[in-house]
């Protein structure tokens, strides 16, 4: 069975209202969602020049990105070094996983890099 959702959650909040929401930090990400898809292993594959999947996930109050990526990417932030194969996490805070997210995570991480794999030709042309 598949951790990894592809699917667009539904908007908790219309678009004008989520806009109207002050956020406490500014420039900070406010999910607009339920609490239900927020905890889920959300997925989204980006193609281009920079192919990759990026994974997301709330977790409490501190939301976890990961970036697959299966062949050298995009540059880095030092000049001609290209970002590694592998795995990269960021999160704005403490993230806490239990033991089975652990094992939900080392899955949705391999399920990522099973569709970069086996993208289509027309992923190449979309630019995330």
């Amino acid at each position: 069975m598949s951790v990894l959702h592809w699917d667009r959650p539904p908007r908790r909040l219309s678009l004008q209202q989520w806009r109207a929401r002050r956020h406490p930090v500014p420039g900070g990400y406010l999910p607009n969602m339920s609490d239900a898809d927020r905890s889920k292993w959300k997925a989204r594959l980006i193609g281009g020049k920079d192919p990759r999947v990026e994974i997301r996930k709330g977790s409490g109050r501190a939301l976890l990105l990961i970036v697959v990526r299966n062949r050298e990417g995009r540059l880095s932030n030092v000049p001609g070094t290209p970002l590694p194969r592998g795995v990269r996490f960021s999160a704005n805070g403490t993230v806490e996983l239990d033991n089975l997210e652990w094992i939900e995570l080392t899955q949705a991480v391999q399920e990522a890099r099973l569709a970069l794999d086996t993208r289509s030709p027309q992923l190449e042309l979309s630019h995330g």
